[in-house]
């Protein structure tokens, strides 16, 4: 039924009366619609909103006001522009059929304005995948969805917490986002609970609703609100499927006009959509995530593949470098080269660090007594150090020291890292080509002592450039802390190094087995035998103060030509054997042990005679009388000076000499007699 039908009804059913049809809806309360009017009215007075919406008919200002009310509080209000103007009841309810047309004509065409504008920013809201900007603009939108409300925000459960947090706002104060509500708290959480939409236009029932809210979530919400006095509201629930995910809610504070279950049935389509796109942006996001992650992990694996490449070609370098020869120095100066950066060398079996080194070789090697197989970093004033070990199993070897500032570079560590790899395979090649040279050496001295012909003598002379007139001796050290099987090639070693490199006077011969070194020395008509027996004990002073441990230098004689090799030898080692037997860490030659050279060997002889002498004091009763006899011994029979140092009056020390003669039967005055137990006492001294 159209305007054009129901102006033609009008104007025949009251002729020459000039009308005007209204229409007052939610959205029109303020500012009604003129549907139609008579041609010959064309600036229509405008009706009272109170009056046309309150009453059904009513007369002002010469014209009469007839009101029509339809569902949703649509209200249409006739006019007609006289007075005392007769409708029936049967006028009353034609007319209200009449119009009900223009009413549904205008509901359809707010929908659809209502839906276009749905369509226009549920299209907005999933035009984006970012997380941030869906949430943003949800809440704006809804805004625009329902015309009549003015603020809102969206709530999210979080399955951490339990609790719905804010997400996104408008109209409401930043101090909303510390609003958290739990399942069936207030209005927000009975929705989420339940899965129902709600709709309040009226502040009481507002109020009513959020009787359940905690006290500190009703005090954020009265103090984050733009005002007090809430005219309406609408929230709903957002799902994904069967799971809710939150809610979404739209406060009417400032605008007017009721809300409806209609405006009800637009925010669930809207909150479909939103649920949508929220859905949508996490998928996305979670994608972006992991394909951030698999970026990582193939940058990663891009750098630990150049880094694993940079690794081998450095291996290879360094290797053929180790099998070319070059030795520990020649790997040094490549590693600088390649890095372009200060290295320094640190050598623990020799104790030697390369020229300039930062730190002295000791103070680094006690840096690597408490953490072995890692690097340390160390900080000398402002400069920062970084030490690498070189190891073999648990033994620490040497290390590489660079200056650090700041972070270092990682190619540059695994250079280093790969470099100490291999100083320390050539450490063992190293050791292992001694190892064989020894044996080897071992196996020739052996020869060497073995042999009585004269002519492999003059040819081992000629092998070793000794002359017709040299004299030889032979040196045996032995180090007394070399128990440990994997330490005594290194101790070993390194106690040979420093026989060749610390002493003026080299060896012909020196070799290394088990924890001793054998060296054969050699003098020449002109040269003295002292300075180089200074030269051993500076030798055995410093290595056991510098490597803290104990040595055991037996000398032998000075003999003629290298055929007295195995007397020398033999004189070494009785020297070792007496120093050995006495518990002594000394440096002694073979001449300078006296008559004691005499009993080396003899134990099996010594003990039985020292017990035939002596024993009769140890049965007597008198522990004081041994003491006695040998300090007077001691003194050259000095009977002051015996007394001095036992404490004793020289009165009581001679009650003592007389006892000691009734013990053992002798004379002081009788010669052999007293040679025996100077002999006794002097051998028990020595030997036990």
């Amino acid at each position: 039924m159209s305007l054009p039908f129901i102006s033609g009804y009008l104007s025949k059913r009251f002729t020459d009366v000039p009308y005007q049809i209204w229409l007052h809806g939610k959205k029109e309360e303020n500012h009604p619609t003129l549907l139609c009017h008579s041609e010959d009215h064309c600036f229509p007075p405008y009706p009272s909103s109170h009056a046309a919406r309150s009453e059904r008919f009513f007369q002002h200002l010469g014209n009469t006001y007839h009101s029509f009310r339809y569902p949703e509080e649509y209200v249409i209000t006739f006019v007609l522009m006289q007075e005392r103007v007769e409708i029936t009841r049967e006028d009353y309810e034609e007319l209200s059929f009449l119009f009900r047309p223009l009413v549904l004509e205008h509901m359809l065409k707010s929908k659809e304005t209502d839906l276009k504008r749905m369509l226009e920013v549920t299209t907005s809201i999933t035009s984006t995948l970012e997380r941030e900007q869906v949430l943003t603009k949800i809440i704006d939108h809804a805004l625009h969805v329902i015309a009549n409300v003015d603020a809102g925000y969206l709530l999210l459960f979080d399955p951490e917490r339990q609790r719905l947090v804010p997400k996104a706002l408008v109209g409401f104060s930043p101090k909303f986002f510390d609003f958290q509500a739990a399942p069936g708290e207030g209005i927000t959480g009975n929705v989420f609970l339940e899965g129902t939409s709600r709709l309040f236009n009226h502040r009481d029932e507002i109020y009513e609703a959020m009787a359940t809210t905690t006290p500190e979530n009703y005090r954020i919400t009265l103090e984050s609100a733009d005002t007090l006095n809430p005219k309406a509201m609408i929230c709903v629930p957002v799902s994904i499927g069967e799971k809710r995910i939150g809610i979404l809610a739209v406060h009417q504070f400032h605008k007017h006009g009721l809300l409806t279950p209609w405006d009800v049935q637009l925010m669930e389509g809207f909150a479909a959509h939103t649920a949508i796109a929220i859905h949508n942006a996490n998928l996305y996001q979670d994608a972006e995530t992991q394909l951030k992650k698999v970026s990582r992990l193939s940058d990663q694996l891009r750098l630990k593949n150049e880094l694993l490449e940079k690794r081998n070609q450095i291996h290879k370098v360094l290797t053929k470098l180790s099998l070319d020869n070059r030795g520990i120095g020649g790997i040094i100066r490549e590693l600088r080269h390649m890095l372009q950066r200060p290295l320094h060398f640190y050598d623990f079996i020799n104790m030697e660090a390369t020229p300039k080194s930062p730190l002295p070789c000791e103070d680094v090697q006690r840096l690597f007594h408490r953490q072995k197989n890692s690097s340390i970093d160390y900080q000398e004033g402002d400069q920062g150090l970084r030490f690498f070990p070189i190891s073999s199993g648990h033994e620490v070897l040497g290390c590489i020291c660079t200056p650090v500032h700041g972070q270092l570079p990682l190619l540059d560590q695994v250079m280093i890292e790969q470099g100490a790899s291999i100083l320390a395979l050539e450490f063992m090649k190293t050791l292992s080509l001694l190892d064989k040279y020894n044996r080897k050496t071992h196996e020739y001295f052996n020869e060497l002592l073995q042999s009585e012909n004269s002519e492999f003598h003059a040819n081992r002379s000629v092998d070793l450039k000794l002359s017709l007139h040299s004299s030889i001796f032979i040196v045996i050290i032995e180090n007394l802390n070399a128990y440990e099987p994997y330490r005594l090639e290194l101790d070993i070693h390194r106690l040979i190094y420093r026989i060749k490199t610390s002493l003026t006077y080299q060896p012909k011969l020196i070799y290394g087995f088990n924890n001793k070194a054998v060296a054969l020395f050699s003098l020449e008509p002109t040269e003295s035998f002292q300075p180089m027996l200074k030269d051993l004990q500076s030798l055995h002073r410093e290595y056991e103060k510098r490597f803290d441990c104990s040595l055991r230098t037996a000398v032998s004689a000075v003999h003629q030509g290298l055929v007295q090799a195995k007397k020398s030898y033999e004189e070494a080692q009785r020297v070792l054997d007496f120093l050995s037997a006495r518990g002594k860490h000394e440096v002694l030659c073979y001449k300078d042990m006296g008559m004691n050279r005499l009993f080396i060997g003899q134990h099996s002889e010594i003990e039985p005679f020292i017990e035939e002498i002596l024993s009769p004091l140890w049965a007597s009763g008198h522990d004081d009388l041994e003491k006695t006899l040998q300090v007077f011994l001691s003194h050259n029979q000095s009977a002051v000076h015996a007394a001095e140092e036992l404490h004793i009056h020289v009165n009581t020390l001679y009650k003592r000499l007389k006892k000691i003669e009734d013990v053992l039967k002798i004379s002081f005055q009788d010669g052999p007699s007293m040679l025996k137990v100077q002999l006794a006492c002097h051998l028990k001294q020595t030997f036990f």
